[in-house]
């Protein structure tokens, strides 16, 4: 197989950036804590093993409403332990 351009050394491809140094990263366990089990098994799905809504619905065996909702509960409840006010937009 044929390819145009030179072939890049793979020490020069572009490591994956890291996190962001954000000054309260370190309390986020503390605040998953505040999500009931059912909400904090979504979180931890969606947003840290990176699986869509579809595919954590699939996993879990739930409605795609039900997993929206766990969600939608989990993160009201840890902004409320984070001291955030409840504003749309905030998690996304």
């Amino acid at each position: 197989m044929w390819r145009f351009g030179s072939p890049e050394d793979l020490d020069t491809i572009a490591e994956p950036e890291e996190p962001a140094d954000h000054p309260r990263a370190d309390e986020i366990p503390t605040w998953l804590a505040h999500a009931s089990p059912r909400s904090r098994a979504v979180i931890v799905l969606h947003y840290l093993e990176e699986m869509p809504l579809k595919e954590v619905a699939a996993v879990l065996g739930l409605p795609l409403g039900t997993v929206k909702s766990r969600l939608a509960y989990g993160l009201r409840a840890m902004r409320q332990a984070a001291g955030e006010k409840d504003e749309p937009g905030f998690d996304d």
